[in-house]
């Protein structure tokens, strides 16, 4: 006689381990996502060093500045404190009508004969070279009827026209003020019929 096996005869605590297992996959919650940190990006203290350095460069920015600029005035200011050395001083003459003459300054004259004598002009001319003057041209005047030789300022420099007529033993009443830049002179000088007694006809020294 077979004996029946109950499946109720099973090992019960099988049963039950499977029950406590499910039970604890259910329990048991999902794991979070790590989260990723990058230590040192967001941290205080490494945004407290580049906030100064920062502020560092900008300073040493600032003073690179300001010194260029100081620097910049300080060299036209010398620039031009050397150009307003460099200005020669106008030379005043010491030229006077007392028979006494100083070196005669670089002046351009233009000699004319209004004598109707020939090679008057040319003879002055050599004469007024001799004495430093730095004779341009000679030639003739507009006419040969001039009584008395004149000596004209043509650059607006009276003192010059001054040291032609005593170099040339011309008197204060024959210096004339009559300007032509165009001319590229400052003297012009015409000699009249009274040159004998003028140096260069007859020199004294």
């Amino acid at each position: 006689m077979q004996r029946k096996v109950r499946t109720d005869d099973r090992p019960k605590e099988s049963t039950q381990t499977l029950d406590q297992t499910s039970a604890t996959r259910t329990q048991d919650p999902k794991p979070e996502p790590t989260q990723l940190t990058m230590t040192g990006i967001h941290d205080p203290k490494w945004d407290k060093i580049l906030n100064y350095m920062i502020g560092g460069l900008g300073l040493v920015v600032l003073i690179l500045v300001i010194s260029l600029i100081i620097r910049i005035n300080s060299s036209g200011t010398s620039e031009a404190e050397t150009q307003t050395n460099e200005v020669p001083a106008e030379t005043s003459p010491s030229t006077t009508f007392d028979g006494t003459q100083s070196r005669p300054q670089k002046i351009r004259i233009e000699v004319l004969n209004g004598s109707g004598v020939p090679k008057l002009a040319a003879k002055a001319a050599d004469y007024l070279r001799s004495k430093g003057f730095d004779v341009v041209s000679t030639g003739n005047a507009p006419n040969s009827n001039y009584k008395k030789t004149i000596v004209q300022d043509r650059a607006g420099n009276l003192a010059g026209a001054q040291q032609v007529a005593v170099a040339l033993g011309v008197g204060e009443s024959g210096i004339i003020q009559q300007k032509n830049p165009q001319l590229m002179l400052e003297v012009t000088v015409i000699v009249g019929q009274d040159y004998k007694s003028l140096k260069f006809t007859n020199p004294r020294d």
